[in-house]
């Protein structure tokens, strides 16, 4: 429901924030008020096309805004999908600039116009001279007719929604068979490959890295050998610290370290010897002497452990090499199929997966294309179905609609609902259902009377999960004229009572919570004018009604009067609005019939409408 609306600096608007109510809200006023400009402010807001010269002169920016009740409305809060911007109440706000900079927000946060239009097209209507209307709109259209449908409509629509679906999902895991036989072929010549070449490398998931270590060994053997050769050398065989540098050991000769002095074995075992009998006259020494004689335990150890060391490395030219390659073999792996051996090794699995499938494309091919061909009948048998349900809501709507017309003041006015296919080579062959499978799209009660048989479709259409039907309402509203398309034949107050025409006929099925009229009573007068506000206060029991008008008949049944005028505040003419209460409400209706002084018969008159306007709306509260 719309709640609020704020203007600023907008046409001859200064500031304007107006308040607006469940049931029938009427603006009403002199021609030339401003009441249409309320209406091109709202539509603004609601992202239609905004122009600088709509800001008012003087101002640099206009300001407009609208806030809406969403506590009824879940699935519009799905729709917007910023954090934080789902919340109630919604607001949707514009600013326009004379630069040509206009910025939209939801809720604060920076939005499109195309964003904002689609979360507003499921809360308000709005008919009349304007661009926004609904009804224009072919798969508008269709959605009229579906809701006038009923449940029928709605469980044959879902059905084939639900084939729909399943039949592009089996095109495409036929189309995933790499298309043609020879397209396959070559297909599987490529995966067999690529698995067999995986395969012939015997990969191992962590032998990547040990043989990066063992490379860097056989590299670098000469230069170990030296090391442990010497470092066994000084520890065992002599050569200590004050011995010269050591000349070049050779890989052949496991070379010797020039002596330079005692080996430290030596030295440690001596320091040992001495600190024991030494201990033997002051016991204090004792501690020391253990700690040497471990040490020297494990130097010798380290002695030992070198010498085996250097006696088993060996520079392998032969290995080396073979190392070398095979860390090129698993480089070239790893440039074609992953970053690593275990993804490799995951895309031989995905590859050897495809490949069996692949093998076995013939027989899968058959067993998708038979299902295929089997959900491609059922789809055409739901699709057919759909169609006649809607043919037959379709001979009731424009019944219903006739009869609306002609209470409306068009009473040689007359809607038919077209109904045509779009040819698809591709598509799907729709015809009735076989009397062993019923009608797969008939869920719910048939109609009373069937529309006549009709031929189905020469060749195979198009079907979406709104099913194959394109739908458009032709209008004419004089005898002898044949019916054409509403956006091209009918006026903007004769679209606007069409509107109203399909409002109260759909008043229980229609889900946009509120509707706007402009200028709904265009033309209309004596009788007429009572049927349309009638009509316009049946609506309003539904959902939220908003109309500027100049019947007094519609004024006087309104749950809310607002009252637009233009007042002139210092040198500058602005619009004003104003909500009346019951006494205010009886002059402005008298104004309406023409009263030039707040007396007299249209004052009577008024008063009688304006009574008969409070029983109506305590009918309608009594759900009467």
């Amino acid at each position: 429901m719309l709640l609020e609306v704020t203007i600023e600096n907008f046409a001859l608007i200064d500031r304007l924030r107006l308040n607006f109510g469940p049931g029938l809200n009427v603006l009403t006023g002199e021609t030339g008020a401003g009441k249409s400009v309320l209406i091109d402010a709202v539509e603004v807001a609601l992202g239609g096309r905004a122009s600088a010269e709509a800001i008012r002169t003087g101002a640099d920016h206009a300001y407009l805004e609208v806030v809406f009740d969403l506590s009824r409305l879940p699935e519009v809060r799905a729709l917007i999908e910023s954090p934080g911007a789902g919340q109630d109440p919604l607001v949707l706000s514009r600013e326009l600039s004379r630069t040509g900079r206009n910025v939209a927000r939801i809720n604060g946060r920076t939005a499109t116009a195309a964003m904002v239009r689609e979360i507003t097209q499921h809360l308000l209507d709005l008919h009349g001279q304007h661009e926004h209307q609904s009804l224009l709109r072919p798969e508008r259209q269709l959605d009229l007719l579906d809701d006038f449908g009923g449940e029928a409509v709605a469980a044959a629509r879902e059905r084939v929604r639900e084939l729909v679906a399943r039949f592009r999902e089996l095109r495409r895991e036929l189309a995933g068979l790499a298309g043609d036989a020879r397209e396959r072929a070559r297909r599987v010549d490529l995966l067999a490959f690529q698995v067999r070449e995986i395969d012939e490398a015997r990969l191992q998931p962590r032998e990547e890295a040990a043989l990066v270590e063992e490379q860097r060994i056989l590299e670098n053997s000469g230069r170990l050998l030296q090391t442990a050769a010497e470092a066994y050398a000084r520890l065992y065989e002599g050569g200590g610290p004050a011995a010269p540098a050591a000349g070049r050991v050779g890989l052949a000769g496991r070379g010797q370290v020039p002596p330079g002095g005692p080996p430290v074995v030596d030295v440690l075992g001596a320091v040992l010897h001495q600190l024991r009998a030494a201990q033997a006259i002051d016991p204090a020494l004792g501690g020391p002497a253990d700690i040497l004689e471990t040490a020297a335990t494990q130097v010798q150890e380290v002695a030992r452990a070198l010498r085996q060391y250097r006696d088993g490395l060996e520079f392998e030219p032969a290995r080396l090499e073979a190392v070398a390659r095979r860390l090129d073999l698993l480089a070239e792996l790893r440039r074609k199929y992953g970053d690593s051996v275990a993804d490799v090794l995951a895309y031989r699995e995905q590859a050897a997966a495809e490949l069996e499938r692949l093998r076995n494309a013939e027989s899968l091919a058959r067993d998708l294309e038979e299902e295929i061909e089997n959900v491609r009948v059922r789809l055409g048998e739901a699709a057919w179905a759909l169609h006649r349900l809607r043919k037959a809501a379709a001979r009731e709507l424009e019944e219903r609609l006739a009869a609306e017309l002609q209470a409306l003041g068009m009473s040689r006015a007359r809607v038919v609902v077209e109904f045509g296919w779009e040819p698809d080579p591709d598509g799907v062959a729709m015809r009735p259902a076989s009397a062993q499978q019923g009608s797969p799209g008939a869920a719910g009660p048939a109609p009373a009377e069937p529309p006549p048989a009709e031929p189905v479709p020469a060749g195979p259409v198009a079907v979406g999960p709104r099913g194959a039907d394109r739908v458009e309402y032709l209008f004419t509203a004089n005898p002898g004229e044949p019916p054409r398309p509403l956006a091209k034949v009918a006026s903007g107050g004769e679209l606007s009572r069409l509107m109203l025409a399909l409002k109260t006929v759909l008043a229980e099925a229609d889900r946009i919570p509120t509707v706007i009229f402009d200028e709904v009573d265009a033309g209309v007068g004596g009788r007429a004018a009572v049927a349309v506000a009638e009509r316009l206060a049946h609506v309003a029991r539904a959902r939220q009604v908003l109309c500027v008008t100049h019947l007094p008949q519609i004024a006087s049944l309104a749950d809310r009067h607002l009252a637009v005028s233009k007042e002139v505040r210092g040198d500058r003419t602005v619009t004003a609005v104003r909500l009346l209460d019951e006494g205010e409400r009886v002059e402005e209706v008298a104004r309406m019939l023409g009263a030039t002084a707040p007396d007299g018969a249209p004052l009577e008159h008024a008063r009688t409408l304006v009574e008969g306007g409070r029983r109506a709306r305590r009918r309608r509260a009594a759900g009467q």
